[in-house]
């Protein structure tokens, strides 16, 4: 609910901000629909508003003048109106072709029926499904020589993937345990929320592409499969990459020639809208969402060690498997930073680094819960903490992140300073020259 909260109040701010560059647009067209059919003069009236706004106390509040309320909703509405449209787009697009992609991304393929060991785990999922009370989800494997497992959807589509290293590198009873822990996992609803997450990552990344498009021709290109004359198959695993992971787009370069071209100067009014895509988005979830979606994952885990346990009644088996997962390589070699979530164990390498932000409990805890269990597993060693180092790299973290929050403060300031001045200067000139042909 938090994150989902977080996105909702990011959405509003970037409908504000998006607002000069909206209703310039629509502002215009009405200018222009007046040469055919008397319309309300739209830029004016806002004008109005605003200065009333900015000074109330000059002018007393004239007829019609709206309150700040109503105002910043009315402000906000066609931004909102954009990104529910790309937003409900992308979801009928997403759910026709969630399967195939992540299944494209992560190399899945059905077990092999004269494999013996992979018939074994397809009997050990139907037997841990028995027992959790659920139908059995669908195997997939991944040929890979990292131990890991993930889960996929939920209900009649749920899916557990399991990679060839692990299958190959531990014991039955291990893995009976981690095949519990998964269904666990579905049986908590994780398949769903994994879904769910993803939308929260998609649609910040969308934030980000979105206010980068008119100067990004790659963004551009990742978000052509929202138009309905651009659809291709090939294009929504693309744009779907790209909305899981916007920072690997990068601002175009001019390849050191500072002259500015006939394109760059049409594009100048749009660039208070790019300090969205560049610095409050990528910032937010940075700071915000990314530390929060963590957290969640984090707990979401430990719960399905603990609900494993009490269909399995073997916490033993269970912390076995971690503590031979202690010095195993669980990464794999996917580009596809959106789909961590699926994974019980670390599959990206390095997002356990940063506490704060990774979506997966250490084994060492994991470990030492179910120990509190019942189990006796010795866990592997705690890594070591530099007290001195952390003291003083504490202030140093501070001030980052008020130096983070001021960057954001200061984005929006400068996108509102870059819509009046390469937006609003030449929009309300060409308003004034379209109403006075109109003759009003």
């Amino acid at each position: 609910m938090l994150a989902a909260a977080l996105i909702v109040l990011l959405t509003l701010t970037i409908s504000l901000l998006l607002a000069p560059l909206a209703y310039a647009v629509i502002g215009l067209l009405v200018d222009l629909g007046n040469f055919i059919v008397p319309a309300p003069d739209l830029i004016g009236g806002a004008m109005r508003q605003i200065d009333h706004l900015l000074n109330p106390d000059v002018k007393p509040a004239a007829a019609g003048m709206l309150g700040l309320p109503l105002l910043l909703a009315l402000a906000a509405l066609p931004g909102v109106v954009l990104l529910a449209f790309a937003w409900r787009t992308l979801s009928r697009l997403a759910d026709a072709n969630r399967h195939e992609v992540v299944r494209a991304q992560l190399g899945l393929r059905p077990m092999h029926g004269g494999d013996l060991e992979e018939i074994q785990l397809g009997n050990l999922i139907e037997e841990m499904a028995l027992a959790g009370g659920m139908p059995a989800p669908k195997l997939m494997l991944i040929d890979s020589a990292a131990c890991n497992l993930a889960i996929l959807g939920s209900g009649a589509d749920a899916t557990i993937a399991v990679t060839r290293g692990l299958l190959d590198s531990l014991n039955r009873e291990q893995t009976q345990a981690l095949v519990g822990q998964a269904i666990a996992a579905l049986g908590n609803g994780d398949g769903a929320l994994a879904e769910r997450m993803l939308r929260l990552i998609e649609i910040s990344g969308l934030l980000m592409l979105l206010s980068q498009a008119p100067v990004n021709a790659s963004a551009r290109a990742a978000l052509a499969p929202l138009l309905p004359w651009r659809r291709a198959d090939d294009g929504i695993a693309t744009l779907r990459h790209a909305l899981g992971d916007p920072w690997s787009f990068d601002m175009p370069a001019n390849g050191g020639d500072n002259k500015l071209t006939w394109r760059d100067w049409l594009r100048m009014p749009l660039t208070g809208s790019l300090m969205i895509g560049i610095i409050i988005v990528p910032v937010t979830t940075l700071t915000l969402l990314a530390p929060l979606l963590g957290i969640i994952w984090r707990r979401r885990r430990l719960l399905a060690d603990a609900t494993a346990v009490q269909f399995t009644r073997n916490p033993q088996g269970l912390a076995e498997a971690y503590a031979a997962l202690a010095n195993a390589p669980t990464t794999l070699g996917i580009k596809a930073p959106w789909l961590v979530n699926l994974f019980a164990l670390d599959v990206m390498g390095g997002t356990s680094s940063l506490r704060v932000a990774s979506p997966y409990p250490t084994l060492r805890q994991r470990i030492e819960r179910l120990n509190a269990l019942g189990a006796q597993v010795t866990p592997p060693p705690a890594a070591a903490v530099n007290v001195l180092l952390w003291v003083l790299l504490s202030p140093l973290l501070f001030a980052l992140v008020l130096l983070l929050g001021m960057l954001v403060y200061l984005g929006t300031f400068v996108s509102i300073a870059l819509n009046m001045l390469f937006l609003g200067l030449p929009v309300g000139a060409l308003h004034l020259l379209l109403r006075h042909l109109a003759g009003g």
